[in-house]
């Protein structure tokens, strides 16, 4: 059976994946991904008021989906950082970076 390749992008992929990372980041972040056609309302979701570890997950999103931090430096709040959206940072930087593939059976 052949591999069907998806047509979403990475960063797309890294963006979802953070912002399923926690209660208040779903919440306020998917509603605004479409997975349907691969598109991400950044202007809805900056306009969420977020927790300050929320907001780290939403900058890293944002940095990782646009490869530049045009917000505000994803680093800033990295104190703030709670152990669900650490981890789901690291897991998207090795999405983005690929050091695994993307299509995993």
């Amino acid at each position: 059976m052949q591999k069907q390749q998806s047509n979403v992008s990475k960063e797309f992929v890294c963006s979802l994946h953070i912002g399923s990372a926690t209660e208040g980041l779903r919440i306020k972040m998917l509603p605004y991904i479409c997975t349907e056609n691969g598109t991400i309302d950044w202007e809805a979701i900056l306009n969420e008021d977020f927790s300050d570890a929320d907001l780290v997950g939403v900058r890293w999103a944002y940095t990782l989906c646009h490869e530049t931090a045009a917000i505000q430096d994803p680093f800033a709040l990295n104190d703030k950082m709670t152990l669900p959206i650490a981890k789901a940072i690291i897991s998207s930087l090795v999405i983005y970076w690929e050091i695994l593939p993307l299509n995993t059976p």
